[in-house]
């Protein structure tokens, strides 16, 4: 894929984007928007905010001056930003069709959208292909006027968002993004789209220094010329053998500092594995692990599981890796992927022989109420899990099945998003099982010795104090000294501790990682360390002094 030159995008008048923008903000402020209303705010603050934010009109206005009739949100909230563009859309001449849909987690905004017209919701991750998959339906024209992406303050997930739209031929004219200067991590995103995109790509406070808000910024980018050849770029940023130089601010395999363990878990074996760029929902140290999992310490003696994900790569890169064993093949047709998630369809595996599946797969499985009835598990994956319920009662259903000193767990995005109870969880088991790799994001671990019955109960019930979780995962983290995984296990210490209220302790805790370790070839974990550290600030100054 040819890369966009500044040279393209500097074709249009420096003045364009932000002339519209600017008209756009003016018409939405003749739209009666008294109805679409914030809500409750996501963080601290006020119960209830009964008006609209201030760039609700930027995006009534937009859709009525470009004359949309097609909007993508993501992060739909309480609705107040789905209904502006519904206002803006519907002013429109002519009653024409328009279409909006609007992707959450939750069922929050059901109360004010359920009853407007033009409106789909999509309760789902965006990131999940199954997702996009719904949303593509409900949208018939592929180009997209406006794309909205406000949820994870995660310049990954932006990325990975719209590169499950560039997979189903997704485009869009205007793609705006909210909280674009909510970490280091959205800045360094801002930082490459801007240079990429020149004039086309304009930050809201521009135009406005009002419609910013909470000093996060949002950002337009028009798309109308390149629309899709960039978004493919922006979605490749995570995939540094994709975009090569773009991506290096994002790489996160930029780590020169690794264990010998880590370093051939996250490696496969280039002859045996024909091209890891085969399976493009998989990250290529995921793809490499899952592939080495399975060819170096499978032996065939249990089952192969996945659990709470609808990745239909992952069961084709396993029995790719299954067929490429040494062991003897005869068993191949005996271990079954087992696939458990709330939306995984069977039609899903394509060309996958059906005997590698369970005929217990069923489409409405819940994780909150997972059980195992199979034989015992040697290898098991786990996508992304949303609640500690449900990570606990997935680890201890397959920790009560495993074969101890053979076992190996991939917990996919382990380290993504500060959960902080499922690292608390690992702590509590740490003397029966071992943290072997991981590469910033995803954890690989191993059961040593079997859990007892009780154990793994009182670890399902979660009723840890704060002293108990702290020093279990300090413990679990000395374990690791000198190596990426106690990196990642103190900055979870630091949130726990900032979350617990000690502050003196989270701040002594950045200052030894700061003092011990280069984090400066480290980029994920390096933009962790700087949004721990400013949390950490903000908090030391609003403590009050005694």
């Amino acid at each position: 894929m040819s890369e966009i030159s500044s040279d393209q995008t500097d074709k249009h008048s420096s003045n364009e984007l932000t002339n519209l923008l600017r008209v756009a903000t003016s018409k939405g402020q003749e739209l009666d928007l008294s109805e679409c209303c914030y809500g409750p705010p996501t963080g601290k603050g006020v119960a209830y905010i009964a008006t609209p934010m201030p760039y609700y009109y930027l995006l009534a206005g937009l859709a009525r001056v470009i004359d949309a009739t097609s909007v993508l949100e993501n992060g739909t909230h309480f609705g107040g930003g789905a209904l502006s563009f519904l206002k803006g859309m519907s002013h429109n001449a002519d009653s024409k069709d328009y279409q909006l849909v609007t992707i959450d987690t939750n069922s929050l905004a059901r109360v004010n959208l359920d009853h407007a017209k033009n409106v789909e919701i999509i309760l789902g991750e965006a990131q999940k292909e199954q997702t996009i998959t719904k949303a593509a339906l409900l949208l018939p024209n592929k180009e997209i006027d406006i794309v909205f992406i406000d949820a994870l303050k995660s310049a990954e997930f932006i990325c990975e968002v719209v590169q499950q739209l560039v997979h189903h031929g997704l485009s869009a004219k205007y793609l705006i993004l909210d909280d674009i200067a909510a970490n280091d991590s959205m800045k360094s995103l801002w930082r490459i789209l801007s240079k990429k995109l020149g004039n086309k790509a304009v930050l809201v406070s521009k135009l406005s220094e009002s419609l910013r808000n909470q000093n996060t910024d949002m950002a337009i980018l028009d798309l109308n010329q390149y629309g899709r050849q960039i978004m493919e770029e922006i979605g490749a940023l995570f995939i540094p053998t994709r975009v090569c130089g773009v991506a290096s601010e994002f790489n996160f395999m930029n780590v020169k500092k690794t264990t010998i363990a880590e370093s051939k878990l996250f490696q496969s074996t280039p002859e045996k594995l024909q091209s890891d760029d085969q399976y493009t929902q998989l990250r290529r140290s995921e793809s490499k692990a899952i592939f080495t999992l399975v060819t170096q310490y499978f032996s065939g003696k249990g089952k192969v599981l996945t659990v709470r994900d609808d990745n239909s790569d992952i069961a084709q890169l396993l029995f790719d890796a299954i067929n490429l064993n040494d062991h003897d093949t005869t068993l191949n047709s005996e271990r079954l992927i087992n696939v458990f998630s709330p939306q995984y369809k069977l039609e899903n595996q394509n060309s996958l022989p059906g005997r590698t599946l369970s005929q217990i797969n069923l489409h409405n499985i819940n994780s909150d109420s997972f059980r195992w009835t199979g034989e015992d598990i040697e290898l098991a994956i786990v996508g992304p899990v949303q609640t500690q319920k449900q990570f606990s009662n997935i680890m201890s259903e397959i920790l009560a099945h495993s074969i101890p000193g053979k076992t190996y767990i991939l917990l996919r995005d382990f380290f993504v998003h500060y959960r902080l109870w499922a690292s608390t969880t690992l702590a509590m088991l740490s003397e029966f099982i071992q943290l072997k790799a991981t590469d910033g994001r995803s954890l690989i671990i191993k059961l040593n010795r079997t859990i007892p019955n009780h154990r793994l109960r009182y670890v399902a019930t979660y009723n840890f104090t704060f002293d108990e979780m702290d020093s279990n995962l300090e413990i679990l983290a000395n374990k690791h000294s000198n190596s990426m995984l106690e990196i990642d296990l103190k900055l979870q210490l630091g949130w726990l501790r900032l979350n617990s209220g000690r502050i003196s302790s989270a701040l002594q805790l950045c200052q030894d990682i700061e003092s011990t370790t280069d984090l400066t070839t480290m980029s994920v974990r390096l933009h962790k360390f700087r949004e721990l550290k400013a949390k950490i600030e903000v908090q030391e100054n609003e403590t009050p002094i005694n």
